[in-house]
């Protein structure tokens, strides 16, 4: 798993909107089940893989550069992304070992700096992909553009109409 923030916020989000928040609490009480199936796993991802650019485009048009996402946002530029700021102050530690947390609070450990470090190699990485751009070139761009242009667009017409 490459980026395990974007994971917990599949599974918190859209996973258990999948499932339904009643069977997902009835779930989470019993040890050792899975919670859920495969269908409704491939049914959520097939509802964020459908319409996650549509949901960024618009997102990104209403929030502009106040919404950093990890397209338009690698950690040199200094500006955490969406992800970063919901679970600020958290790394998972995947490699599990028996005697190590898999949810890491302490920002003073060791083992959350080396996943901190890991993620921001990841994001450093990520941004530079050919995915990774054009997605921020024809989604994230174009919506700042559009929001942009709109303006002046209202504003040529109220100049018109004087």
């Amino acid at each position: 798993m490459e980026d395990p923030k974007a994971y917990f916020i599949f599974y918190m989000y859209f996973y258990t909107a999948a499932v339904g928040e009643v069977r997902w609490k009835e779930y989470l009480s019993k040890k050792e089940v899975r919670i859920g199936s495969n269908t409704m796993e491939a049914f959520a991802l097939l509802v964020l893989v459908n319409n996650y650019k549509a949901w960024l485009y618009e997102e990104k048009k209403r929030h502009k550069t106040d919404l950093w996402t990890e397209y338009d946002s690698p950690p040199s530029y200094g500006k955490p992304s969406i992800v970063d700021k919901i679970l600020d102050g958290v790394q998972f530690n995947l490699g599990i070992e028996a005697s190590s947390p898999v949810v890491i609070y302490d920002k003073d450990d060791s083992t959350y700096k080396k996943m901190e470090k890991k993620r921001v190699d990841w994001l450093e990485a990520f941004c530079e992909t050919a995915n990774c751009i054009q997605t921020n070139d024809d989604v994230l761009n174009k919506a700042t553009e559009e929001v942009g242009n709109r303006s002046i667009d209202s504003e040529t017409s109220a100049d018109e109409e004087i």
